[in-house]
């Protein structure tokens, strides 16, 4: 798995990238991977998961994402700088439906990569 996008409706930053983080675990868990590199580039939600306790006003599903690194599997956790990231905002866009089934991708997709991704420009 590549990556997966998934339509969340309007909310913060910060909740949009705990989603991300959520749904992408949750369909690696599921396809049976055992491990995972995560990379966030939210700094807060990296130190979030990486908190004994969390803060008061955290995201709900925080404590589901957490739950998460609790599995008998492999998870690490970086933090990517958001234009090296740029790729995986784009994807998460192609999500733009009311539709609540995730979208995953194996591969990205053709006019991906007949972008300026390809060519290392993105």
């Amino acid at each position: 798995m590549r990556g997966v996008a998934k339509f969340i409706g309007v909310c913060s930053a910060l909740e949009a990238e705990v989603w991300r983080a959520y749904v992408t675990l949750l369909a690696a868990w599921n396809l049976r991977i055992n491990r995972i590199v995560l990379l966030l580039d939210c700094l807060e939600v990296v130190r979030m998961v990486q908190l004994v306790s969390l803060p008061p006003g955290a995201p709900t599903i925080m404590m589901h994402l957490r739950e998460l690194f609790s599995y008998d599997w492999c998870v690490e956790v970086h933090h990517i700088d958001r234009k090296r990231n740029r790729l995986a905002h784009d994807l998460a866009k192609l999500a733009d439906g009311p539709s609540l089934c995730p979208i995953y991708f194996s591969h990205p997709p053709v006019s991906f990569v007949l972008s300026d991704y390809a060519n290392g420009i993105g």
